[in-house]
């Protein structure tokens, strides 16, 4: 199955741009394999931070397509919320396992909870899914009642519904149950293997289970410093009990391997002790189940955190699937955001449209097309990019933001002009309705600059800077900061814009070697000497 990549961590899935899920197809793998390439292409992708903007595909919804919006907790005790979310992901996961399925990731569906808001049609659009499944779950003394329907969110067409009341115990024969009936109405084909994977409880202690979904809570609860530094350590101590009860539990450990990587990563404990932890975890769950996708995902984490290995670990998702386009353009990726090699970005994207025209569309992005630095390149990408935009960071980037920016690039000033003028109509009613919308702003900010409203421009991304600092958000704050620089570069102010991505480069950012040696957005500053050592600063090291 396909889960939607640049998703979480990293599991932030508002994925902060960094994060920002890009909705792939994939070939059909047996399970085991489409999960290990699955994490290994989520947690690079989503760290490399390989795009600004989120790319959906401008095709029609595979049939066999689902996402597991989050369940309601219908518990009189509120904190069985943690158990909630914990039925609903497992369900995912298990879907996850099937080959035949595109699934998106938890992170993606997490902005959907408030469960009065939803349209479904609309939801179903924006993640390109054909099928939704929504769901509750009460929890009451040692009995669980899980309520579970299918719909068809093009039609509103309710497929099945089910309703499971049964001992506590049996919770995870009924997450089982329900992605197996799901999978049969999506007429999915399930190999034997992957019926074993969904049929196997990830654990027999309910008290274990009950630490580890509160662990993992608190682990997709660390996108800011301030709540990593809290909450991490919480959630290794949680883990470090469920495993004291089940020491075979394979997704405790994995999930603690990645607690210590980040930690280690992010400088709460940057010392050689705490690696040391994340490697340990990590070596159990391999002892325990190599092949687990579970375990891959651990690795990933472990490579990147630990060495920022990005191409280790892409090499590593290409001997499992060589043919899979998804890691074939993320490894070229790392080319071009980390050693300003565009060539191999050209070369597999040729390589790609010559294969699978429809896949290739669903990988070509706009902002690396940008890079290639021919309008043909450009061109192509702008046609497959959705007329009504893309969401980024809750603001829709309007399709007419991406056809001045390509415009600019090809020197076109009045194309420019009148396509920014019309983005800026649209972005401008957001802003209206919302005056605190940070990233609004920002995109408002970036818009007047390509119109020269310089001083429009300049008080509308120092504004959003404001409103979320990186101190408050250390990753969409970043994206704000990023934007402020490319106003700053755009309206002439060249010693703010390299002061700015100066600052931008001390903290973890999406503003790759790459990106700020090929990308038109800092062509203003080039020859600067303090910008030629900022970009020299970041080049690779030899090893």
């Amino acid at each position: 199955s396909v889960v939607n990549l640049y998703d979480d961590e990293f599991g932030n899935a508002k994925l902060p741009r960094r994060f920002e899920t890009v909705q792939k197809r994939r070939t059909r793998l047996r399970w085991a394999t489409a999960a290990a390439l699955l994490a290994l292409a989520v947690v690079v992708a989503g760290i490399a931070m390989f795009s600004r903007y989120r790319v959906r595909s401008t095709l029609a919804a595979p049939e066999k397509s689902i996402a597991v919006l989050p369940f309601e907790n219908l518990s009189d005790d509120k904190e069985n919320a943690f158990f909630t979310d914990g039925v609903q992901d497992e369900i995912l996961m298990d879907l996850a396992k099937v080959a035949d399925l595109k699934v998106i990731s938890r992170t993606s569906v997490m902005q959907y909870r408030d469960a009065l808001k939803r349209n479904l049609r609309e939801i179903a659009q924006q993640l390109g899914v054909a099928h939704v499944l929504e769901g509750s779950v009460q929890r009451a003394a040692n009995r669980i009642r899980v309520t579970a329907q299918l719909i068809d969110a093009r039609t509103d067409a309710h497929l099945w519904a089910e309703h499971y009341d049964r001992p506590l115990d049996d919770v995870f024969a009924i997450q089982s149950e329900i992605a197996k009936t799901i999978a049969d109405q999506l007429q999915a084909k399930i190999s034997p293997t992957e019926k074993a994977a969904i049929e196997k409880a990830p654990t027999t202690d309910l008290v274990a289970y009950d630490l580890y979904v509160r662990a993992q809570e608190l682990f997709a609860d660390t996108s800011d410093a301030v709540h990593a530094r809290e909450k991490l350590p919480q959630a290794a101590q949680l883990l470090d009990e469920a495993l004291a009860r089940d020491p075979h539990f394979l997704q405790a450990w994995c999930l603690l391997s990645r607690v210590h990587s980040v930690a280690y990563f992010r400088g709460h404990d940057h010392t050689p002790a705490r690696l040391d932890l994340a490697k340990a975890a990590l070596d159990r769950a391999m002892r325990l189940q190599p092949d687990a996708g579970e375990v891959h995902l651990a690795l990933a984490n472990y490579y990147y955190h630990g060495f920022r290995d990005y191409g280790r670990i892409y090499d590593r998702a290409l001997t499992i699937v060589p043919a899979d386009p998804n890691s074939r353009i993320l490894r070229a990726l790392v080319a071009l955001d980390w050693q300003a090699d565009i060539k191999p970005f050209q070369t597999t994207l040729s390589r790609l449209v010559a294969e699978n025209p429809n896949v290739a569309l669903d990988i070509d992005t706009l902002q690396y097309s940008v890079c290639d630095r021919t309008c043909a390149a450009a061109i192509r990408t702008l046609a497959n990019y959705p007329r009504e935009g893309v969401a980024s960071n809750g603001v829709n980037y309007p399709y007419a933001y991406w056809e001045g920016v390509v415009a600019r690039c090809e020197g076109d000033s009045v194309k420019a002009r009148a396509a920014f003028a019309a983005a800026s109509r649209e972005v401008q009613k957001i802003v209206q309705q919302q005056s605190d919308f940070a990233a609004a702003l920002s995109l408002l900010g970036m818009i007047d600059a390509g119109v020269d409203k310089k001083e429009d421009a300049l008080k509308e991304g120092q504004r959003a800077c404001e409103l979320l600092p990186t101190s408050k958000d250390a990753i969409d704050g970043a994206s704000l900061a990023i934007n402020l620089a490319q106003i700053y570069a755009w309206t002439g102010e060249k010693d703010r814009a390299i002061e700015q991505i100066a600052a931008v480069e001390r903290i973890p950012n999406s503003l790759s070697y790459g990106l700020l040696k090929l990308h038109p957005y800092w062509d203003s500053l080039r020859g600067d000497p303090r910008f030629e050592k900022i970009v020299a600063s970041l080049a690779p090291k030899e090893r």
